[in-house]
């Protein structure tokens, strides 16, 4: 099963604009991982979180 969902394309046109692309990329990949928006993370995922965006390219 794929996960999917839907974003305003003038949203990506709009990020890349005004600079905020990686921060976009990084929300939505948090989006699609989780679909309900609240969830406890563990000490791992937190420090995943926390570093995942400066490994962006």
């Amino acid at each position: 099963m794929t996960s999917e969902i839907s974003v305003p394309i003038q949203l990506f046109i709009d990020a890349q604009q005004q600079g905020y692309a990686k921060k976009l990329q990084f929300f939505l990949a948090l989006k699609l991982l989780y679909k309900c928006g609240k969830t406890k993370l563990d000490n791992e995922e937190l420090l995943f979180l926390e570093l995942a965006p400066e490994k962006l390219p």
